[in-house]
């Protein structure tokens, strides 16, 4: 693992843990026993960081999804690694990182909050599950099944 990887993971770890706002580069440079200088190197700002720790968390999700996708389990078993794997990296963050990053990184939180980036895989998503897992007999009884609550007033 590279200098920048090593900061990156360290970083990431820190992040999840105890946010970003309050973790300055002079602690993460001492607890990795490298000068501040050499953080910023490879990241001049620390939105820098922010951002590249982000980064490896999405391609990191993305590259363990493409692999279950691509795996082959039928369908619903890769429904079920793939809900465990998001379940299982949500459980890490904590309150305080996404507080940080919606009242500190406020250019991040709007990146991430603005879904129109994952809308494709929304879609794709929805039409995987509906040929592959539900089958599409059972997706329209179910269709049927939510009009019918919302005739019903439920």
């Amino acid at each position: 693992m590279g200098e920048k990887e090593k900061i990156l993971f360290f970083a990431g770890q820190r992040f999840e843990q105890s946010g970003f706002y309050k973790t300055t580069m002079d602690e993460l440079a001492k607890e990795l026993k490298i000068s501040k200088k050499t953080i910023y190197k490879h990241f001049p700002k620390k939105e820098d960081l922010v951002r590249g720790v982000i980064d490896v968390l999405r391609f990191s999700i993305e590259v363990k999804i493409r692999e279950i996708v691509g795996g082959q389990d039928n369908a619903v078993i890769k429904l079920y690694k793939i809900s465990n794997l998001l379940a299982s990296r949500v459980s890490k963050i904590s309150d305080v990182w996404l507080n940080d990053l919606r009242i500190h990184g406020r250019e991040l939180w709007v990146e991430m909050d603005n879904f129109s980036d994952f809308e494709p895989y929304v879609r794709s998503a929805e039409l995987w599950i509906r040929n592959q897992v539900l089958g599409k007999d059972l997706y329209n009884l179910l269709d049927a099944d939510d009009s019918s609550s919302s005739e019903n007033g439920e």
